[in-house]
């Protein structure tokens, strides 16, 4: 309604304009020329004045002749105090000196030159206000349905707003269409670790039992003298899948914010962890290089320790025997890096960001394992607020850096 009244009030200040500058009309010109002709010529102009009121077709009009200052037409009945709204001087052929007065009509008395446009100023504010408050009651709705559906990305959990889904608009019918869904994806979530978490859980039990037999069996074949090889590799069986049911339910289940805070040293923290990958696999060269031994930061060393790992292990199995891998630490002015380099095939340039999704393999057949140590090495690094660059390395292999903020 107010845009229709603000374009009805456009309309009239439009006429308003009309009306003023029909003293330049072609049609007022020529009436006043028939009118002066017949009246110059002797002829009456009454009959004209009727037949034009009949019509109605142009505002009332009073010519007097000037040089005898008698009123020579006029549709008014007080045409001799009439002094007019508007009036122009017309000459006629016979030298004859008129003033033509026009009335203007009474609906458009107004007297400021500068009302008209304080008027369009005011329709202007009034259609932009409500040009504003129609935009923000369109986008406001949609404006929260981004947020929301972009939230979901990090928590499923986080509800729409109740005034959004109580609409009954077509924007309350979207709101519900994308809360349920939000909560049927949480629930697929769920059941999924739930029943990762299951799984893990019921293979304790014949783990645990696999575990007592291998002890009794390792047990009589000392007894006997017998060669231990077998025994040795059926414990090393059952302790790698010790660890792939610890990995697999620590994923899915593990509540990170819960682990302390401590200040940590890098550098020690790193030499500890290849001692450990040296002492068990002597088959590759590790090498490390720390710029500032005395490098304390606050961090989870669970965490930390996790993260660095999994990354030691990655670069041992992915590379070749004999092959160097390489650990450094800086203190750059962006953070901390803790880079693994190794000499190993590297991962294709479109595989990078998909290797670190959880049970992602580029080698199934060849290498053993599930595809969740990356996965770990994120969880981790993101908690500690940092992040994991993987990129390929110039002269072959790749480099996994944890960049840690200071």
């Amino acid at each position: 309604m107010l845009l229709i009244s603000a374009g009805a009030l456009m309309i009239r200040l439009e006429y308003i304009e009309r009306y003023k500058r029909m003293v330049d009309d072609a049609r007022i010109h020529g009436l006043t020329e028939y009118i002066v002709s017949r009246y110059e010529a002797g002829m009456d102009t009454r009959d004209f004045r009727r037949s034009s009121e009949r019509r109605g077709r142009f505002p009332r009009i009073v010519i007097r002749d000037m040089d005898t200052a008698l009123i020579v037409f006029s549709s008014r009945r007080d045409a001799e105090n009439f002094s007019g709204d508007i009036y122009w001087d017309y000459v006629s052929p016979a030298s004859g000196h008129y003033r033509v007065y026009i009335e203007k009509d009474p609906f458009f008395e107004y007297e400021e030159p500068g009302f008209p446009l304080a008027l369009a100023a005011l329709a202007s504010a009034i259609t932009a206000i409500f040009s504003l408050l129609l935009t923000y009651l369109i986008t406001r709705p949609i404006l929260k349905l981004r947020e929301h559906v972009e939230g979901l990305g990090s928590d499923l959990s986080v509800p729409l707003e109740k005034r959004l889904l109580e609409r009954q608009d077509e924007f309350g019918e979207l709101a519900r269409s994308v809360d349920d869904m939000s909560i049927r994806i949480r629930d697929l979530i769920d059941s999924k670790q739930q029943l990762f978490f299951d799984i893990s859980h019921e293979l304790r039990a014949p783990l645990a039992r696999m575990q007592v037999a291998a002890e009794i069996v390792r047990d009589r074949s000392e007894k006997n003298g017998e060669d231990l090889v077998i025994n040795d590799r059926v414990d090393r069986e059952i302790r790698a899948l010790d660890q792939l049911i610890t990995e697999l339910m620590s994923y899915i289940k593990e509540d990170y914010t819960q682990l302390p805070t401590e200040e940590t040293n890098l550098c020690v923290l790193v030499e500890a962890l290849i001692e450990d990958q040296d002492f068990s696999s002597s088959s590759h060269k590790l090498s490390f290089r720390c710029e500032h031994p005395d490098l304390n930061i606050l961090s989870k060393p669970v965490l930390l320790e996790r993260a660095i790992r999994n990354l030691l292990e990655n670069a041992i199995k992915y590379s070749p025997e004999d092959s160097p891998v390489e650990i450094e630490v800086k203190d750059t002015d962006e953070g901390y890096s803790i880079c693994v380099l190794d000499a190993g095939p590297g991962i294709p340039d479109d595989q990078l960001a998909k290797v670190i999704e959880p049970f992602t393999r580029l080698h199934p057949e060849s290498i053993e394992g599930i595809g969740l140590g990356l996965s770990i090495v994120v969880r981790a690094v993101e908690e500690l607020g940092g992040k994991l660059e993987l990129t390929n390395r110039e002269n072959g292999g790749l480099s996994a850096c944890i960049l840690l903020p200071k």
